[in-house]
């Protein structure tokens, strides 16, 4: 993956990072609940996995927002072209592995590469992350539960890679399937407005899904 530094000398958001930077806890976390019937839909017509499709959808919506692609680096701000993904995979004894996944493709390409990637990561399971992973976006689903809320863990005050997470989708009294998505990142890089359109994003791929 390749990434830019950013100019700070330019960059418009300078105190507001420099601010966030040294905070002990800069993090934003939010849980909104969002209708993924289209995705369920579409899952259950290509026969494969929800999780497989909507790792693909937050990654794609993710990797829209240049915010979501960029981390603090040194004394300074990278951004990366392209990030992937670093998804959980439960293994049968409850444990799990780590699966790295790309997502610059379209969906027939995703869907036959994500199956083969997946078990390869059941199959030969590793608890030990990427050693490069600043480029990483870290994905978890938590299909046990219809959850209200989620705080994600981080390594230290400055990892600056976003964590998004779901729980199980449930029918509410409109027939919608509702869905929890939290998103955890670092205030120094990334905004109020980018997690807003981060799920815009999330809706208008979901949208496209009835067309595919």
């Amino acid at each position: 993956m390749e990434c830019k530094i950013i100019d700070l000398s330019t960059y418009k958001r300078l105190p507001v990072f420099k601010l966030f930077n040294r905070m002990e806890n800069p993090f934003l976390s939010v849980t909104l609940k969002m209708d993924v019937k289209k995705a369920v839909e579409f899952s259950k017509r290509r026969g494969v996995s929800f999780y497989t499709v909507f790792i693909h959808i937050v990654s794609i919506a993710a990797n829209r927002i240049p915010e979501f692609r960029q981390r603090i680096y040194n004394d300074g701000i990278i951004e990366y072209d392209n990030c992937i993904s670093s998804n959980i995979e439960i293994l049968d004894d409850n444990s799990y592995s780590y699966c790295y996944l790309n997502h610059n493709m379209d969906w027939d390409s995703y869907l036959k590469y994500a199956d083969e990637e997946r078990k390869k990561s059941r199959k030969n399971p590793t608890s030990l992350e990427n050693t490069d992973i600043l480029n990483f976006i870290y994905l978890n689903g938590i299909p046990m539960r219809h959850y209200e809320h989620l705080t994600l863990p981080y390594m230290s005050s400055r990892d600056s890679n976003p964590r998004i997470s779901w729980g199980r989708y449930e029918e509410d009294f409109k027939g919608r399937l509702m869905i929890p998505i939290t998103i955890q990142i670092h205030h120094a890089v990334v905004d109020v407005y980018q997690i807003d359109l981060f799920y815009k994003m999330v809706e208008e791929e979901i949208s496209k899904l009835a067309a595919i």
